[in-house]
């Protein structure tokens, strides 16, 4: 529930904000690894909000949920999000948003959701494609950044992770998760 005594259509409430959901991004106290109700409880609150079209949403709030859709590793929901806020009913052909007055956060903040959807770095692990789209067969990133100052580019083929290097500012031990395979690697400054 997002309040603590159910309000009448809870349930069944399309409104854009999710600010109950802030533990799960850009916090990181809900998580399927620790907190698997919670995190569960996440996402049968954000699947009440509604995907489709008609819901309450501005371009603010598509990059927001497409990011927490990521963080819950729901990755057909975020990849629909994305397609959502690009599509002409919600960007101008300049990639601006249509939503009077024109919102530059759903532009900046859906850069970090992509980011999110490829590398996860919130719970001292580098999390790599955690949000795959089954669309997104094979790819690249690069320059993204994950916590602890580490610079990554990725690459992927066939929905696998092909390679990727790690820029480092220091010497340390990274747990890099790929799936459910954790490794720790020693990076060196480059």
């Amino acid at each position: 529930m997002e309040w603590m005594e159910e309000q009448p259509g809870e349930k069944t409430d399309h409104h854009r904000h999710t600010s109950h959901l802030f533990g799960v991004y850009p916090g990181h106290q809900f998580n399927w690894e620790t907190t698997p109700t919670l995190a569960n409880a996440s996402l049968v609150s954000l699947n009440a909000r509604g995907i489709d079209s008609s819901s309450d949403v501005r371009e603010w709030s598509f990059a927001w949920r497409t990011a927490i859709y990521a963080r819950l590793r729901d990755a057909e929901n975020a990849h629909h999000l994305l397609r959502e806020l690009l599509s002409a009913r919600n960007t101008c052909p300049n990639m601006f948003g249509l939503h009077p007055p024109m919102q530059i956060d759903g532009n900046f903040g859906i850069t970090a959701a992509v980011a999110e959807m490829l590398v996860q770095s919130h719970a001292e692990v580098i999390e790599l494609l955690p949000a795959l789209p089954r669309e997104w067969t094979a790819g690249h990133a690069k320059g993204l950044r994950a916590r602890g100052g580490h610079q990554l580019d990725i690459y992927w083929a066939n929905h696998t992770l092909n390679n990727v290097w790690i820029a480092s500012g220091v010497v340390a031990d990274v747990k890099l998760k790929i799936g459910n395979t954790v490794k720790t690697i020693k990076v060196v400054p480059c």
